[in-house]
């Protein structure tokens, strides 16, 4: 709410990263990207409707939803500042942190990249440099 910190700014202007309001400063959306096996329906704006369970969607191309619509995704990966991984780990277990992610290769890395954090966050979200979503 205006007025309640020394700038008088909602928290969504102040901390854009935290709050996943980073805007065009994520880079652009891929046109050409859609969910696998729908072509013409499920492309980025799809995507953006429900942010919290369709960036992990796997697209017809191999990529998943957080690489090629990051804007739609909010995966600002150090838009505002240094990009870098956080104290992120998955849900329930604190050895999988940042370092599980890069010790991944390939699809296993996708799919943990896409595993939720304690937080509730996506591990591409905590871990942009492991995730390579900067």
């Amino acid at each position: 709410q205006p007025g309640s910190d020394p700038l008088g700014t909602y928290a969504f202007r102040s901390c854009p990263v935290a709050c996943r309001t980073c805007g065009y400063e994520c880079g652009s959306d891929d046109p050409g990207w859609h969910k696998e096996g729908n072509q013409n329906a499920r492309d980025c704006d799809w995507v953006a409707a429900a942010t919290g369970v369709r960036c992990d969607t796997p697209g017809e191309d191999g990529t998943r939803a957080y690489k090629s619509c990051p804007k739609a995704c909010r995966a600002c990966g150090g838009a505002f500042d240094e990009c870098k991984d956080s104290d992120w780990h998955k849900n329930n277990d604190l050895s999988k942190d940042c370092g599980w992610i890069t010790q991944a290769a390939g699809a296993i890395r996708e799919q943990r990249c896409v595993a939720k954090g304690e937080d509730g966050s996506y591990g591409f979200l905590g871990c942009p440099v492991a995730c390579d979503s900067c």
